[in-house]
């Protein structure tokens, strides 16, 4: 057997409590209470130097994820190519 639902109060201070609550919400448009959008200070820092050096660090990051790392003797040639080369 299926459980029944709550069902609100049609009569009583809570009932009447509540029409006037939705008396005042029609009565006001646009100002819809129940919808909140995100708190717009939540991710601020209050430091301008802190938000210049996480900015810096973040596209240090970025760069190094785009570019990679190059092996430490990758840039230097290597001894076989030197022996090669004819002399002059």
């Amino acid at each position: 057997m299926a459980e029944k639902g709550h069902r609100k109060k049609k009569a009583g201070r809570k009932a009447t409590k509540r029409k006037e609550a939705q008396k005042d919400k029609e009565a006001a448009p646009g100002i819809d209470e129940g919808i909140k959008g995100p708190n717009p200070r939540a991710g601020q820092l209050h430091s301008k130097g802190r938000a210049t050096a996480s900015r810096a660090r973040t596209a240090e990051k970025e760069q190094r994820r785009l570019h990679g790392e190059f092996p430490r003797g990758a840039l230097e040639p290597c001894a076989c190519a030197r022996s090669e080369q004819p002399a002059q």
